[in-house]
């Protein structure tokens, strides 16, 4: 076995070991943002609430549409949406979705600001530390994993600050709600539907095993290639004095496969759960469709009733697939 193998082969995993302290010392950096968080939390909640009301309120609006519909053919007369009752419903239900994407947007652009803000200080922060660092740090450390954590494992924190952290809190909030919905109109429905999201959660919790081995492969591979990268283009010279540029330039070429090879593993896993969800979300409106109709027809359910149902459905079926996809990014 050669060197590199052995060397390899000893690299300690860089899997989280205390995930928890972790993230608590660093939502701990955001208590200089407090304004903003309250905020963001307030138009969360209201988001969140305004999200579950809605298709509980359209299955009174789509009733009293059908009933309206029935109502002028059955008198022979032309259809006509009456103020009273039926237009005032469209009005409040058309004003509360312009509510809740105005706060969707508020919530959107003061997430992104305290992101951003935070991976300020962070930055700032690690400039210092690095400053007072012994030089036996940089010794026993590639310039190129320093360059790699303190770019590119930020910008991943912006990035899951401001789309995974606010989608994994909606979603919880969303999923609750619409149980509780989903069991008002209908037990036998919602017990079908949890069955199918069981199976998704282990298929989950299976793939996120595997993919956390995954990625902690690629982002060795990613410091290694970034600190031969440096080290090669920083000594160029003494590379050229020895004549060693043809060995230099097949490690690079190895190194680059083998990024190349961890990512396309890693990818795959991370993006092939979507689709694996999303199939079993479908699977299981068909199902909960065809008994859904059964139950239309003999009378068991209204019509609005169904169509709330189905939108409650959907709003527990993609926060799902997000969450499962969250979770192996």
């Amino acid at each position: 076995m050669s060197e590199e193998k052995k060397n390899d082969a000893t690299v300690e995993k860089d899997a989280p070991k205390h995930a928890m302290k972790t993230a608590l010392r660093l939502f701990g950096q955001l208590k200089n943002q407090r304004l903003r968080l309250i905020l963001v939390i307030f138009s969360v909640c209201l988001t969140t609430a305004l999200n579950i009301l809605t298709p509980y309120y359209s299955a009174g609006v789509m009733d009293s549409l059908v009933d309206a519909v029935k109502a002028a053919m059955a008198d022979g007369v032309g259809f006509s949406i009456p103020w009273e009752g039926l237009g005032r419903q469209l009005v409040v239900i058309t004003a509360m979705y312009a509510v809740l994407t105005g706060f969707y947007f508020l919530q959107s652009f003061l997430m992104a600001s305290v992101a951003e803000t935070l991976i300020l200080t962070l930055r700032e922060q690690i400039s210092r530390k690095i400053h007072k660092l012994p030089l036996k740090f940089f010794d026993d450390n590639k310039p190129g994993e320093i360059l790699s954590r303190v770019t590119s494992d930020l910008d991943k924190i912006s990035e899951t600050l401001q789309t995974g952290l606010m989608r994994f809190i909606t979603s919880i909030g969303t999923i609750l709600g619409s149980f509780a919905f989903m069991f008002y109109f209908s037990p036998l429905l919602t017990f079908i539907f949890i069955g199918f999201a069981a199976v998704s959660f282990v298929i989950t919790k299976i793939v996120a095993g595997k993919n956390l081995d995954l990625s902690s492969d690629r982002q060795e591979k990613v410091a290694t290639l970034t600190g031969l990268t440096e080290e090669y283009y920083t000594g160029r010279n003494v590379i050229r004095a020895y004549n060693n540029e043809e060995n230099s330039v097949a490690t690079l070429n190895r190194a680059i496969d083998d990024v190349a090879a961890a990512n396309e593993k890693a990818d795959f896993l991370t993006n092939s759960i979507n689709p694996s969800i999303r199939f079993l979300s479908r699977v299981s409106q068909v199902v909960i469709l065809l008994i859904g109709c059964y139950r239309m027809v003999n009378g068991q359910m209204t019509f609005g009733a169904i169509q709330a149902y189905f939108q409650y459905m959907g709003m527990c079926s993609e926060p799902l697939t997000e969450a499962a996809y969250m979770i192996n990014a």
